[in-house]
């Protein structure tokens, strides 16, 4: 009969050992501050699958119980925020950036730091020396990251102030100006040109839908024919598709509840779709944006709209940005606030509710720009 051999107890406070049958058992067994214990048992065919039984069995006391008797720590609630908050707040794909930026950049750093420890001192000191060796974009990201985090924190009132909002990254406006330089706001002309060379090709109604109708990427991705009324006219915005690491493409609502809306099909475009349903209704994807046939990443979709735009002319050589799918939507924002509407442009809330923006603020501020044509206009009215 075999000996028993039991292997020495880790610092976890759990325990892996080959029973006499062979089996390989695992424990954890941790005493609460109440005096009450914290028990997870169970036996597996090999040693390894015992210890990673064993570390989730930790994980989860750490996560539920542990965490709050000793105080959160950075990593602790992170990964909270990443299991439990942010799933029910945010969409996939910003979960899966944040975790990307808290995994690689923050854990290893602060992760051991407790929540309530935490000073804007010490972040300023983290996220200057993240900008000195990876760079300002990466900083910014993993600050937006920890400042998400520690927001729900406060929220909870495990901490009184989220101290990420004292640190400052220097020369922040370098990337908002940068994100500046890289818009393209295309005039009536151009748009109209981008639609002409998009015809009878695959990224037709990527183009439209973000020309016309001011689509996100992922909501012109998601867009099917069931949400195309063309008794009422409209189409309704109700999913995005967006690639998930390790899941794939995934339909997913869009990124607010504002997101949902229904935006009418004017009268020039109406043949269009009127034209396309009964071929699309015969084929087996019912969706609108379409590659042989099948859906296309949000990735590969980009790269389809750069080689569209730069087969249609927008190649750079007029020394202005070539154009991407988000500078169709905020061209098409700005034509609305600036130009519809015989000059007189539309409501800001109506805007707004166009865009599928919760705030108004977001909006006008990054959406919405003043064309040398709108600030000639205005100059000449006096």
């Amino acid at each position: 009969m075999a000996k028993a051999h039991r292997a020495p107890r880790d610092k976890k406070g759990g325990n892996v050992w080959q029973d006499r049958h062979g089996k390989w058992q695992w424990e954890v067994s941790i005493t609460r501050r109440d005096g009450t214990q914290f028990r997870k048992h169970g036996s597996r065919a090999s040693e390894k699958d015992a210890i990673v039984s064993r570390d989730a069995a930790f994980d989860e006391y750490n996560r539920n119980e542990g965490a709050n008797q000793r105080g959160w720590t950075i990593q602790t609630w992170s990964e909270h925020c990443l299991s439990e908050i942010w799933p029910n707040e945010l969409a996939p794909t910003s979960v899966d950036n944040y975790r990307h930026w808290l995994t690689t950049r923050v854990f290893k750093k602060l992760g051991g730091v407790r929540i309530d420890d935490i000073t804007a001192p010490a972040l300023q000191i983290f996220f200057n020396d993240l900008k000195k060796s990876d760079g300002i974009h990466v900083a910014v990201r993993v600050k937006t990251a920890v400042a998400s985090s520690l927001t729900r924190a406060m929220n909870q009132g495990l901490i009184p102030v989220n101290p990420c909002r004292a640190a400052k990254i220097k020369d922040m406006v370098v990337i908002e100006d940068e994100l500046e330089l890289a818009k393209r706001i295309l005039t009536t002309d151009e748009m109209d040109r981008l639609v002409d060379a998009a015809k009878e090709t695959p990224m037709f109604w990527p183009v439209i839908l973000g020309i016309r109708f001011g689509l996100r990427f992922g909501e012109c991705l998601g867009l099917e024919w069931k949400h195309v009324d063309l008794e009422k006219r409209v189409i309704r915005v109700r999913q995005q598709l967006q690639s998930v690491v390790g899941k794939g493409l995934m339909v997913v609502p869009p990124k607010s509840l504002a997101g949902k809306r229904d935006l009418p099909i004017s009268e020039d475009l109406i043949g269009y779709f009127r034209d396309s349903l009964p071929v699309v209704r015969s084929g087996k994807n019912a969706r609108l944006c379409l590659r042989n046939g099948d859906s296309y990443s949000a990735q590969n979709g980009s790269v389809l709209i750069k080689d569209f735009v730069l087969a249609a002319g927008f190649d750079g050589s007029d020394g202005k940005p070539i154009p991407t799918h988000h500078d169709f939507r905020s061209s098409f924002l700005t034509f609305l606030a600036n130009d519809s509407n015989d000059g007189r442009g539309v409501k800001p809330h109506v805007l707004m509710k166009i865009a599928g923006h919760s705030k108004l603020q977001t909006t006008m501020q990054y959406y919405v720009r003043a064309t040398d044509d709108d600030i000639r206009s205005a100059m000449e009215l006096g």
